[in-house]
């Protein structure tokens, strides 16, 4: 059994013990208390989502990524079958061939036609010379005019295989840039710099058109999106800077500006806690990344975003 002078002292450390682990938590509470001048919210980190699809269907015969990995801008995500396309560009191209061969030859034709044309013209008027002079039977002069109405008939169909096969020409060459821009898109390549998030088709699979092989997240492209009432977010200007401070990084505050505030209010998303938040009129507010400073960005880790109202003041020690 304790005596008391022994009680009295286990009853004052324990004290001891309470009163500095409240100063404790009240130096980081206050330390990290939002000074005026700033409003918080809190939210997750979002990523812009790629999906990479086929814009035509296909036979998949190669997929390159796996999840996770990191790609280029212009890398192969994955390649469709292309042996059709190939043997359909082949085709065009001896299309393409022969109505070149073909134009050709109407134009020769033309040149030809052409020829008869002026020297039946020129006939006809020395025989219309002779003909008013006595020296040419009506019959001559008809025969005459006759031939050259053969001859500009015969022109006028030359010109028209000359057309027509200039069309066949263009035609068959349009068709070639048709399917070798389809053939481009049996290719299938990341649009920018991004990390696979997801890949959704195997080799030997079938696309349908549209059908999704890939989807990537920009990591370059990170935001968080939080709610503000309306007072505190009609005084976030668009452009304003901002800091992320994220659960998993409590001592590492990340650069952002607000590059959104919505111009309608809503009521608090399903997310918020508790019902009383959810039942209040808020404005959607996003807050983009600006400089991650090498911290691992992941879709959806929690934290929350600080935002400076008025430019004028200083941001805290421990947000810079």
């Amino acid at each position: 059994m304790l005596t008391r002078p022994k009680t009295v002292f286990a009853v004052l450390a324990i004290m001891l013990g309470a009163m500095a682990a409240g100063y404790v938590a009240w130096t980081r509470q206050s330390a990290n208390a939002v000074p005026q001048g700033f409003v918080v919210a809190n939210g997750r980190i979002e990523a812009q989502e790629i999906d990479v699809a086929a814009k035509y269907g296909g036979r998949i015969v190669e997929v390159t990524i796996q999840e996770g990995d990191d790609v280029a801008a212009g890398a192969v995500i994955a390649r469709l079958d292309s042996d059709e396309l190939n043997a359909a560009i082949a085709r065009a191209e001896a299309q393409l061939d022969a109505a070149r061969q073909e134009q050709q030859a109407a134009a020769h034709s033309v040149t030809e036609r052409e020829s008869q044309l002026t020297f039946t013209g020129q006939e006809l008027e020395r025989t219309k010379f002779l003909s008013e002079r006595g020296y040419a039977s009506g019959e001559l002069l008809d025969k005459r005019r006759s031939d050259r109405q053969a001859a500009e008939a015969a022109h006028n169909l030359a010109m028209s295989q000359l057309r027509r096969s200039e069309h066949a020409a263009r035609a068959a060459d349009a068709e070639i840039q048709r399917l070798r821009a389809q053939l481009d898109q049996t290719v299938l390549k990341a649009p920018r710099q991004a990390r696979v998030l997801y890949r959704l088709a195997l080799p030997g699979e079938v696309v349908a058109a549209g059908g999704k092989v890939a989807t990537l997240v920009d990591l370059a492209d990170m935001r968080m999106t939080v709610f503000l009432a309306g007072p505190d977010a009609g005084a976030v200007a668009i452009g304003s800077e901002a800091r992320i401070v994220l659960d998993s990084m409590p001592t590492r505050p990340i650069p952002a500006r607000a590059s959104f505030v919505s111009p309608t209010a809503q009521f608090t998303p399903k997310t918020v806690e508790t019902q009383d938040e959810r039942t209040k009129l808020v404005f959607r507010v996003k807050a983009i990344v600006t400089d991650a400073r090498g911290a691992p960005l992941k879709s959806g880790m929690p934290g929350v975003a600080y935002f400076r109202l008025d430019e004028h003041k200083e941001w805290p020690a421990w947000l810079k």
